[in-house]
């Protein structure tokens, strides 16, 4: 039976966005996955836009860190919950959301249109029907020729026994579906996609980021 992308967002009540940072950000980062949020907002303070697009936008920590430097903010997630907290959390932006599944067809509409996208914690969060690869071909083609996109995601490479259990927990509860994530797929993701990239691991997390798309 296949999963829904449905899944892996349901967690993210009001209650949860408003905890996410604490809990995701500062202990789960340090402690379980072994990447600093400080190592994944370098991402961003490198690599954003005035025209950005985020992807399975979480709390909005990371654009909030780097708004002076957006213009047009757009934002992609399946729950609505965390499209109306990040669009409060960036109030003073112009700010336009989009209630999309990243796991299929992107309309037309979006093609080509943002000079930076980033797709951070994400694909661990979707469900594996063998189709997350779907997720690099519509950055791709949203992605402007000469843009950049990135994002980090954690695979199934665990640095205690700790992370493994924890990890085992939320693949149980679907809040995570990445048993058969892992460094090689990733990378072959985007080298299906981008004829430049690069990428590398921190701890449990895999950061990459892209350029020139393969359309």
């Amino acid at each position: 039976m296949s999963k829904s992308t449905h899944d892996g967002q349901k967690v993210y009540s009001r209650l949860v966005l408003k905890l996410y940072n604490f809990i995701v950000l500062f202990f789960n980062n340090n402690f379980l996955w072994k990447c600093k949020t400080s190592q994944l907002l370098k991402l961003y303070k490198n690599n954003v836009s005035p025209n950005h697009l985020d992807i399975g936008v979480g709390s909005g920590y990371y654009l909030k860190k780097v708004k002076d430097k957006l213009e047009i903010v757009a934002l992609m997630d399946l729950n609505q919950n965390c499209l109306d907290y990040v669009k409060k959390v960036l109030k003073d932006k112009q700010i336009l959301t989009y209630h999309i599944d990243i796991l299929k067809d992107i309309p037309e509409k979006f093609f080509s249109k943002y000079d930076s996208i980033s797709c951070n914690y994400l694909i661990h969060c979707l469900p594996d029907n063998g189709n997350k690869e779907k997720v690099f071909e519509n950055i791709a083609k949203m992605l402007s020729q000469e843009g950049i996109a990135f994002g980090s995601t954690i695979i199934n490479d665990y640095s205690s026994k700790l992370a493994a259990k924890i990890a085992n927990k939320f693949n149980a509860k679907g809040i995570f579906d990445n048993k058969n994530d892992s460094y090689e797929s990733i990378e072959k993701y985007l080298k299906n996609n981008f004829a430049k990239y690069s990428i590398k691991q921190i701890g449990s997390v895999c950061v990459y980021v892209m350029r020139e798309p393969l359309k």
